[in-house]
């Protein structure tokens, strides 16, 4: 009976353990004190990154961008503890993915989501995570590590019994996206909210094709719609040739912020709200194809 009962108390130990949120998820550690509903890792086929809000058009879940890969996922659902808010636990995951160096790819709040319905039970087939649509909050995001891509999606809910509970997904494709993905004007700004600067690639460095770049595009639109003043820091291709002088990847790295900076120009944004400046091969921006910019908000 004395053994049976000692048992017994170590599978309750075992299920506390498992359900208490005490392990961290590929470096992102646990919400504090919050309890693990789910937790797995598994193959999945045909995965969707979802990069936009969602939508129903004619019963069926639409999101104006999203990927569709086979890989790795690694999932976690947290019950955040009582007293702490969708949004407090939103920010505390955000704040760890912004420290790894991951690009934000997509960020949404409230209403702007789309449907928690459509989140909950078609994009992460979890109940749990239905609630008002005024009360989410969803960030995916990218990372490299050692080469490998990753994506990174958060998503917390607040349901109408006031419970809380955020689902931290990392999904590791087997292959590379089909072509190079654009971060939107409100994940850049999001970016120089939190870090005070964000990077931004594919601007290309021949003058007459800047004006119709997608990136650069973006970058415009961040610029006019948000009146932000920025310091843009050009880091070019010829920077990872190790032939080319100090003197002249500063030149050419100055060069090409500067023709981003004339083309803002034309398209009515004051000079001195672009300010250009050079890294040559001082600035560190990994994982990525260069050309580059980093955009550092102005003080």
């Amino acid at each position: 009976m004395c053994c049976v009962k000692y048992q017994a108390m170590m599978v309750l130990a075992l299920l506390f353990h498992m359900l208490t949120a005490k392990a961290d998820l590929l470096g992102i550690a646990p919400y504090p004190n919050a309890k693990i509903e789910e937790k797995q890792q598994r193959d999945v086929t045909n995965h969707q990154v979802v990069l936009s809000a969602v939508r129903k058009v004619n019963g069926l879940l639409r999101a104006e961008k999203e990927l569709w890969l086979d890989g790795t996922l690694h999932r976690v659902l947290y019950q955040i503890p009582t007293g702490h808010s969708n949004k407090e636990a939103f920010d505390y995951f955000v704040e760890q993915v912004s420290k790894s160096g991951s690009t934000v790819l997509f960020r949404c709040e409230e209403r702007r989501c789309g449907s928690s319905n459509l989140w909950a039970n078609q994009v992460f087939e979890v109940a749990k995570l239905y609630g008002p649509d005024r009360e989410q909050y969803y960030q995916v995001a990218k990372y490299f590590e050692q080469q490998q891509l990753y994506y990174i999606a958060l998503y917390t809910i607040r349901r109408g019994n006031r419970r809380v509970y955020a689902m931290v997904e990392i999904f590791k494709p087997k292959q590379k996206a089909a072509k190079p993905l654009l971060i939107n004007a409100d994940a850049l700004l999001a970016q120089l909210n939190e870090q005070g600067f964000a990077d931004v690639f594919g601007i290309p460095d021949d003058a007459k094709q800047i004006a119709t770049n997608d990136s650069y595009q973006v970058l415009r639109q961040l610029v006019k719609e948000h009146s932000l003043r920025l310091v843009i820091v050009g880091q070019g291709t010829w920077q990872v040739n190790s032939k080319v002088s100090l003197a002249s990847s500063l030149e050419m790295g100055k060069a090409y912020a500067q023709q981003i900076q004339q083309q803002l120009v034309l398209d009515g944004v004051a000079a001195e709200d672009a300010l250009v400046m050079t890294s040559g091969p001082a600035l560190s921006i990994k994982h990525q194809t260069l050309p580059a910019i980093r955009i550092i908000k102005q003080q």
